[in-house]
């Protein structure tokens, strides 16, 4: 599977041509963004006629999102599309992607449909399972030379000719994250950062070494990739890790008190275990444990507890859209993996409290360690804590912050 992406900023389009071999082609059907435009389609070296009027169709695992369906012949070998598509920041599929095109900052996400999708099963609840599907794709984008690309998969190679850049990417997996602009190079040890202006980075760089220093002695000792890549995008895009690259909302990079989201985003990058698919919807596991590290992290550089004040009124606002009376255990079910980030993450203060923060930190580093690689739920949670911390109560502990909401109204009724 081969993409060719031109982005043109200056017209806020992006001209594509993909190409598909048997193997990779599931169905006779493929869904497209649907603000694009198909120019050709050629079905085994012959044109074919796309109906014009394709169907729209609801992707109920996309939050709604709309796209276009176009149908295909049932037997062919290869298919080669060319279409153009305008991204204005409008079509993006979640609250917090924002996919445009513009001269100041290109966002490319798969939730943009910036290119056809094939996948086995249903039209479009097997969508999810398809984007984590194994398969080789090669990512070549054209821009202007002044323009550099920074993408969630590696960077294999890189020309320059007759004033366009090129860039190939290479993934083992179809979902794509690609960010261009006019960006600032600077290497720090950490990794590569990508930046919009000038900044400190001798600030940048001590703070994440203050924030790596602590969470190694606290957590457990991590190595993080020098060839990590962070790449600033603009504020309200919403910051978020990948493979090899941190895409950050570039209010990050300015004084300590702000550089929360970089230090989020880093600790994700080490300090995290592996959930099960069906208890990773809950979002515990990677938000909760993030946010509380990240909160004792601000701590530590700015001697103030100003992370827990604020997530504690940022859970007293979501509770005027969520259900109070939803517990943790099934906040997967009904998609609360948002208040992970902040009563998933008071839960753990409140359970370092209860046993002890040094028992707690200690018990967590077992439990980072133990659980990296090995699929973890609830349940294998409470236990690995009540053996690892052997305090008296905890399963009651567990009862309240878990399994019902008696814990998190409690503490919200005495703040």
């Amino acid at each position: 599977m081969k993409f060719d992406f031109f982005i043109k900023p200056y017209q806020s389009a992006i001209d594509v041509m993909a190409i598909y071999e048997r193997d990779e082609i599931k169905q006779e059907y493929f869904f497209l963004n649907r603000d694009f435009i198909i120019n050709q389609c050629l079905v085994d070296g012959k044109e074919y006629m796309i109906a014009e009027n394709a169907e729209l169709v609801s992707v109920e695992t996309l939050d709604g999102y709309i796209a276009k369906k176009y149908q295909l012949p049932k037997s062919f070998n290869q298919i080669l599309l060319k279409y153009t598509g305008y991204l204005t920041g409008k079509t993006g599929c979640c609250p917090y992607v924002r996919e445009t095109i513009s001269p100041d900052f290109t966002f490319l996400r798969w939730e943009s449909f910036c290119y056809p999708l094939f996948f086995d099963g249903g039209d479009s609840n097997s969508l999810s399972d398809f984007l984590e599907t194994k398969l080789a794709i090669d990512v070549a984008v054209a821009m202007p030379e002044e323009f550099t690309a920074v993408s969630c998969m590696p960077d294999v190679e890189r020309i320059i000719e007759n004033g366009i850049k090129k860039q190939v990417f290479w993934s083992d997996r179809i979902n794509i994250s690609i960010a261009i602009a006019k960006y600032i190079v600077k290497k720090l040890s950490f990794g590569t950062f990508y930046l919009f202006s000038e900044t400190d980075v001798g600030q940048l760089e001590n703070t994440l070494k203050t924030a790596h220093d602590f969470m190694n002695e606290h957590f457990g000792s991590k190595d993080i990739s020098s060839r990590t890549n962070y790449a600033a995008i603009p504020n309200r895009f919403g910051s978020f890790a990948t493979y090899i690259t941190v895409f950050i909302d570039e209010s990050a990079f300015g004084a300590t008190k702000s550089m929360n989201q970089i230090i989020h985003e880093f600790i994700h990058l080490g300090w995290n275990v592996k959930a099960d698919a069906l208890t990773q919807r809950a979002r515990f596991f990677d938000e909760a444990f993030t946010s509380y590290f990240e909160m004792r992290v601000m701590e530590h550089l700015l001697n103030d507890d100003y992370r827990l004040i604020e997530y504690i009124g940022a859970y007293k606002n979501q509770l005027a859209r969520y259900d109070a009376n939803v517990p943790i255990i099934e906040f997967g079910l009904h998609q609360y993996g948002d208040l992970c980030y902040t009563i998933g993450a008071i839960c753990l203060h409140k359970l370092s409290e209860f046993v002890g923060v040094e028992t707690f930190e200690e018990a967590t580093r077992t439990f980072l360690k133990r659980y990296k690689e090995t699929p973890v739920n609830m349940e294998i949670f409470c236990n690995e804590y009540i053996n690892l911390c052997n305090k008296p109560g905890l399963e009651q502990f567990f009862e309240d912050w878990i399994y019902t909401t008696r814990g998190p109204k409690s503490f919200i009724a005495s703040c």
